[in-house]
């Protein structure tokens, strides 16, 4: 079974946003701890948490248009290279999404500040590594779904 470049680009799109819709809810989750910490009366703790959502989901869709960009000229190509080798292992993806959106969001962040904190960094890399592997695991089970890889582990 061949599987269009097509369809690799639009699942890998559809996992993007759903980890970056997850990754909203967990840094709001954060941030609402944090701010029940506060002794705050607790409708101000709930109007917080989904201003906090909100806001950070306001981002991530304010970031869709990059992860368009890199899922079209990295993550789909890397991804049609992957099933064609049926390489298709969760550690894999997971690792490597872990590891690359670590990277590349502390890139963008260093790019974008032009100053380097080393505990904001190593925080910064820890919810990106998160998030990393957040789309490793959907892009793993969205692409095992598409490909051929599963009737062969099981007919072998």
């Amino acid at each position: 079974m061949q599987v269009k470049f097509g369809r690799i680009f639009a699942e890998t799109i559809w996992a993007s946003f759903k980890a970056l819709l997850i990754m909203s809810l967990l840094y709001a989750l954060a941030a609402g701890i944090i701010v029940s910490n506060m002794n705050l009366p607790s409708n101000n703790v709930t109007d917080s948490f989904m201003g906090i959502f909100v806001l950070s989901l306001i981002g991530a869709l304010l970031l869709m248009p990059v992860l368009f960009v890199f899922d079209l000229l990295v993550m789909a190509p890397l991804i049609a290279y992957i099933i064609k080798k049926k390489y298709i292992d969760i550690k894999i993806f997971i690792i490597a999404g872990g590891i690359c959106s670590s990277i590349f969001f502390n890139i963008f962040n260093l790019v974008s500040n032009y100053t380097f904190n080393f505990t904001k960094f190593i925080w910064d890399g820890v919810w990106f590594f998160i998030a990393g592997g957040l789309l490793g695991y959907f892009l793993y089970k969205q692409i095992f779904r598409i490909s051929d890889v599963g009737t062969i582990e099981q007919s072998g």
